[in-house]
Formats: C-alpha cells, structure tokens, sequence
C-alpha cells in the first residue's frame, strides 16, 4: 500500500491539471481572425508559475488537461509581438539585401545585423532606385490576435527545471 505523503512528493504523483510548477507541452496556434495572414504553429514546454509565457496565457491554460483546447484573445499591446512600430519601417540601400532575394513590394528575408545575434526579418513595402523601403515589424504586430491552445502532456517541473529558470532566466527546450 502506498502512502499519501509519498503522493505528495514531486515526481511521485502524475498532475491530470495544469497547476504552478508543472511543465506543459502544449501546441500554440497564434493567427488574426478575418485576415490573410498566415498562422503561426508551434509545440513549446511551459514551466507555469515562472512566467514563461503571457499572464493571460498562463490563466488560460490554468485548470486544462491533456486533450483540452482553448482559443484566447489578447490584444496588441499585451500580445507577444506588441504594437506597431513606425519606427522599424527603414530605407536601406539595395546591396544591403541579401544576394539571390528578389527585391519586390510584399518580399521577406532574413537577414543578420551587426547589433544582434540573430538574424532579423524583414518585408518589402516599396522599391526604389537605388533603396528599399522595409519594415522589419513582425506581421502581427499591432494586431489583435487569437491564440488556440492544445494542451498535449502535463507533469510535475523536476527542481533542476525550476531552478535552471530561477537563475537564469533560461526558458523551457522545446519537446
């Protein structure tokens, strides 16, 4: 017969709910309802409590089970993309665009800047002689989005998880 403290202990007991200190598996489908733009799927893990995510995510998934599907609504500005930035809308010369992108109005590319280490993306607005016009703002910036939510697994956070992403900030490695 097993005991009920032993229930109690981490790792000995398999949480059928989403409660803090359990990590997630979920399958996040981000998209703006009535437009063309295309949705964005991932799979990500989530340590919940450790604001890992959206705080109206985190309520949302709060009390769901494997299986259970939910589609939240969160407006720009507490979106993951924020508002609109008129800002990130730069003219660049032509030879700064990768070699072999075609340069045309609705275009994207990647490309890597000298301040950051990972490559940005960026879209064509308007072509020039000599520039670009491009806006480096993400799609659904300044969109309100709607989010659907697909919880796959569910179990107890290990204290390594917990005190990995106490320290460092560190999120959770995809599944």
């Amino acid at each position: 017969m097993i005991s009920a403290a032993l229930l109690l202990l981490p790792g000995c007991r398999k949480p059928t709910v989403v409660i803090a200190k359990t990590v997630v598996e979920l399958t996040v489908t981000e998209f703006v309802p009535n437009s063309d733009l295309e949705a964005v799927r991932k799979t990500s893990q989530v340590l919940i409590g450790f604001q890992q995510t959206s705080p109206v995510i985190e309520n949302a998934l709060m009390g769901m089970r494997a299986g259970d599907r939910k589609t939240v609504k969160l407006n720009a500005a507490d979106g993951p993309y924020g508002e609109y930035n008129p800002y990130a809308v730069q003219e660049i010369l032509k030879s700064m665009v990768p070699e072999g992108q075609q340069i045309k109005v609705g275009a994207a590319f990647s490309a890597n800047t000298p301040a950051l280490a990972v490559p940005v993306s960026a879209r064509i607005v308007e072509v020039k002689d000599k520039s670009i016009i491009v806006d480096f703002n993400h799609p659904f910036a300044g969109k309100d989005l709607s989010i659907a939510i697909e919880v796959l697994k569910i179990r107890d956070a290990t204290r390594q998880e917990m005190d990995r992403v106490l320290s460092t900030g560190q999120e959770l490695s995809a599944p």
